[in-house]
């Protein structure tokens, strides 16, 4: 159940919501949201609960801002969050789309105290569909410049449609 708000070129939404950002089938690295289940058969996101808001700023560029607090009832280093915006997640989108490709910019808190989460997201199709996803995950509190590749994640896939019906994907 969720609220929205239209407002101009603005769009509020409150309440539980599906939110999908990244372009990978089976992983999603620039998704903290509703990390997929390569089990799940329908792929179905579940959602969460947020407050989102969505700038329209042409045909095919936006901004979104969401904040999630974080569940009331989970134990986090053995307590009970009862503050609830302590652990929850704020993240900023920009998408457009340039070079015939669809792009995004993301940052996002992870709701941990340290965690900062940049993403590159692109998507594009030049008779075979193409698409790359790379978070840098900064933890000021141990980073390390000297082993810097612990704090990349990324994805990168090829795909091809025929019959209408039929999808050939990889994706490492």
């Amino acid at each position: 159940l969720y609220l929205k708000f239209p407002v101009s070129r603005v769009d509020v939404i409150l309440g539980k919501q599906r939110i999908a950002w990244g372009s990978g089938m089976i992983h999603r690295p620039t998704d903290t949201f509703n990390r997929p289940n390569p089990l799940s058969l329908s792929g179905r996101k579940e959602g969460v609960n947020a407050l989102v808001a969505k700038v329209s700023l042409g045909d095919l560029s936006g901004l979104d801002f969401v904040i999630a607090p974080a569940d009331i009832f989970k134990r986090i280093d053995g307590q009970v969050n009862l503050e609830r915006l302590k652990y929850g997640k704020f993240a900023s989108r920009f998408t457009f789309n340039k070079f015939r490709a669809d792009m995004a910019f993301s940052y996002q808190y992870d709701g941990s105290e340290e965690d900062s989460i940049f993403g590159l997201d692109v998507k594009g199709d030049l008779g075979l569909g193409y698409h790359l996803e790379t978070v840098f995950i900064y933890n000021r509190g141990e980073f390390d410049f000297d082993d810097v590749e612990k704090y990349w994640e990324s994805i990168v896939g090829l795909d091809y449609s025929f019959g209408g019906k039929w999808i050939l994907l990889g994706e490492y």
